[in-house]
């Protein structure tokens, strides 16, 4: 599904089209860092685009503006239509696949599963394999609380566990001062610990290919 998107006005919206507007950008190159890309490799942000009405993509279509567009019959049967919806997507040459999440303030990182009962289903089925995958506990719930950040996990394990080199980034802004958001990574730290204990992971925060990033707008 292709969604297009208005000029961003605030929150991560705006931050996300923003900064990807400028050259060089403040996201492609923390994300150069912390992915450790090569200086030689470019990075195709393939959305969102001002050239593309700033769609953001979310089911096949996402797949498709990542070339991944052969996993899409696997992807219907493991997640239902309406599935997550990607703030921004990059393709690097070096082959790393980019998934963007991006949060401007704290109450952006809390959300619980309001999907049908066949939806539901099939969205626990998901969870609990990418759960299994992560180690986490068996009695954690990813589907109230921040589960958001849980089934953008199990997009992220469906990639990887089909060989692709799959990278989840999640943006923090800092100093969004309309929003009110956290002005340093400090002010994120209590959020996140709670995301990781609620979902039992690792309290190390150390999963493979997810990535926390923390961007000063000020």
């Amino acid at each position: 599904m292709r969604v297009p998107q208005s000029i961003g006005e605030k929150g991560s919206l705006k931050w996300v089209q923003k900064m990807l507007a400028q050259s060089p950008n403040a996201l492609e190159t923390a994300v150069r860092t912390e992915l450790a890309i090569s200086p030689n490799s470019t990075i195709d942000w393939t959305s969102p685009r001002a050239d593309d009405r700033h769609a953001e993509y979310r089911d096949a279509d996402f797949l498709e503006k990542l070339g991944l567009e052969r996993f899409a019959d696997d992807l219907r049967g493991f997640w239902p239509t309406r599935g997550p919806q990607w703030d921004a997507l990059g393709l690097a040459s070096d082959g790393k696949v980019i998934l963007v999440e991006a949060k401007a303030h704290v109450n952006e990182m809390t959300s619980s599963c309001d999907a049908g009962e066949r939806s539901r289903e099939i969205i626990d089925q998901s969870l609990q394999l990418a759960k299994e995958h992560y180690g986490a506990e068996e009695s954690a719930d990813w589907a109230s609380g921040y589960y958001q950040y849980a089934n953008r996990l199990a997009h992220l394990d469906f990639l990887r566990q089909r060989g692709v080199d799959a990278h989840l980034v999640f943006i923090y802004v800092l100093n969004d001062r309309d929003m009110r958001g956290p002005s340093s990574a400090a002010g994120w730290a209590d959020v996140i610990d709670d995301c990781y204990t609620k979902l039992g992971l690792k309290n190390d925060h150390s999963i493979d290919g997810v990535h926390s990033i923390f961007i000063d707008v000020a």
